[in-house]
């Protein structure tokens, strides 16, 4: 090999190398990203299958429910449980509690069956969950990759 063709050739691979290590750094990112993603989505499952109640809805949770069910059974936004309750249980609007988690609510709402409801909402918040590692990963790709 003549000192032209080393020299062309070390020149190409000095060209090479930043595109390697790129990709490198890509399917590192790649590996990274489904590592956690499988771990996060095990983890959420898990705790999706394990998860007990040992009480009734109760506090902030009661009251997002009763918001969620009204809205959905009665057409009214109210925090008042009792027209979760009783059937004949006139319910006043009010405005306590933002509307955006009982209206993410209503959507996995069941009015026959509360612990339907309850299971649809667990499963509901995993694929938030879910969608969020997803986000967080495209985020962090765009900026700090420039993937």
């Amino acid at each position: 090999m003549n000192a032209d063709a080393k020299e062309s050739f070390i020149e190409h691979l000095r060209q090479q190398t930043p595109s390697m290590q790129t990709k490198k750094v890509y399917w590192l990112t790649i590996v990274l990203f489904c590592s956690v993603f499988s771990m996060g989505v095990y983890m959420r499952s898990v705790s999706m299958g394990e998860t007990k109640v040992y009480r009734s809805i109760q506090k902030d949770a009661k009251d997002y429910f009763a918001c969620a069910y009204n809205l959905v059974v009665r057409g009214t936004y109210s925090r008042d449980f009792d027209g979760v309750v009783d059937p004949h249980h006139k319910v006043k609007p009010d405005a306590h509690r933002n509307p955006g988690y009982p209206l993410f609510l209503s959507l996995a709402m069941n009015p026959k069956s509360i612990s339907e409801t309850a299971v649809n909402i667990v499963v509901a918040q995993v694929l938030v969950s879910i969608a969020t590692l997803a986000l967080a990963f495209y985020l962090y790709s765009g900026f700090c990759l420039g993937f």
